[in-house]
């Protein structure tokens, strides 16, 4: 008897399933397709109820209709759905976790270390901006800075220069013209030497990676960062660094704000960077 169940259990999986006559014909649709659809089905409804969440919290808050928004009038919140699966998936390729010889996630071979939605958004943040100075804080291998590199040159900007920052140059392996790298300790935030900074002409883009004393470090650049520059605080999805972020801002009342362009490109904070579009609004 178990046998004969087993195999009904086996010829069921393989039976089509036969909808609804469109158009005078019947359409066959397999049991896998029955079941993503069903899955599929499941994450709409999460997603409204995520929705309805981020409402919840914006409840009694200003609803501006600008582009440019006040920190206050933000949350912490996303319609991404993001599972824990998704989140290490994304993690294990940006980090190479699998040790591959060439990374899943690369620019011309070096580890790049960019999610899909920094990857859309970077060019087009370039574009608008057109910085005239990138500094990117947390160099790694150095991929993300030749990528950055390689975007100025497509849109024209051949005379920006790239000054990359990491605590360890020993593990770059990139050697480019257009990007010097630099030694420095987040922990230590006069390794950003104002010599240095003071000389840079503007407007800067400033990229934040390095997930060490974020606070302090944007209080040290706020003194050199002037009226449009723009900055992005990768990765405020994760609560131990968001924080930091929205003390920062608040503390500067208004003075930096949100750009929703970014962050909302793909709905409510899609983005590994929640809130973490920022643009220097006045001096």
């Amino acid at each position: 008897m178990a046998t004969d169940n087993n195999r009904s259990r086996r010829i069921a999986r393989k039976v089509p399933v036969y909808y609804p006559p469109v158009d005078g014909r019947f359409v066959v649709k397999d049991r896998e397709f029955l079941t993503t659809s069903a899955l599929f089905s499941i994450d709409t409804v999460l997603g409204w109820v995520r929705q309805v969440q981020r409402r919840a919290l914006l409840a009694g808050r200003r609803r501006p209709a600008g582009r440019y928004v006040d920190i206050r009038d933000r949350v912490w919140a996303t319609d991404l759905g993001v599972s824990q699966q998704l989140k290490a998936a994304i993690q294990e390729s940006k980090h190479n976790l699998r040790g591959n010889e060439i990374p899943p996630i690369h620019w011309k071979g070096v580890l790049h270390m960019k999610d899909p939605f920094s990857l859309a958004c970077y060019p087009l943040v370039i574009q608008e901006v057109r910085p005239r100075t990138i500094i990117e804080i947390g160099s790694y291998h150095g991929g993300s800075a030749l990528w950055l590199a390689d975007i100025l040159g497509i849109f024209g900007l051949e005379n920006t220069h790239v000054h990359s920052f990491d605590v360890d140059l020993g593990r770059i392996v990139v050697e480019d013209p257009r990007i010097t790298f630099h030694r420095a300790d987040s922990n230590h935030v006069e390794d950003y030497a104002a010599e240095l900074l003071l000389s840079l002409p503007h407007p800067w883009l400033l990229i934040e990676d390095a997930h060490v004393n974020l606070y302090e470090v944007l209080t040290y650049f706020d003194r050199f960062l002037q009226y449009e520059d723009f900055i992005i605080i990768e990765d405020t999805l994760w609560p131990e660094k968001y924080p930091d972020l929205k003390r920062f801002l608040l503390d500067r009342n208004g003075q930096y704000l949100v750009d929703t362009t970014y962050t909302d490109l793909f709905g409510y904070n899609v983005t590994w960077h929640l809130n973490g579009y920022i643009r220097k609004m006045r001096d």
